[in-house]
């Protein structure tokens, strides 16, 4: 089920974002105050495509191998990263199904709605 049949079945299913799931998805953790303080002066109509964003960039960050280049995380909140083009090649996780969300994600004004497989992490995370 994808997220937008999610959403038409079950609306009362979707899932309010939070500072402690940024902080478990993010790949360095550090000073962890000062990236709550970012995160809580973040509109929370924009948390979903945080995370979304977030769950590629960690994507990158872990294949590159390079812990010590990834920003802090308050850096990261504080330059509005999440909006920053992804490198040149990368692919957004999954197959077409992702591209699909993608494209309809893209296709909401608000973007209240997160694709699939971030749901799904943050439904692990939250066990």
């Amino acid at each position: 089920m994808n997220v937008v049949q999610m959403l038409k079945e079950e609306p009362s299913q979707e899932v309010a974002v939070t500072f402690d799931d940024f902080w478990s998805l993010y790949p360095r953790r550090i000073a962890k105050k000062d990236a709550r303080r970012a995160w809580d002066r973040i509109s929370p109509r924009l948390h979903p495509s945080i995370l979304t964003a977030l769950f590629e960039w960690a994507r990158i960050w872990n294949a590159r191998g390079e812990p010590e280049f990834i920003p802090h995380p308050a850096t990261w909140l504080n330059g509005e990263r999440w909006e920053d083009d992804f490198p040149p090649g990368h692919r957004p996780y999954t197959s077409q199904q992702a591209r699909i969300d993608t494209a309809r994600a893209e296709e909401q004004v608000d973007r209240k709605t997160m694709p699939e497989h971030v749901l799904d992490a943050i439904r692990k995370l939250r066990k």
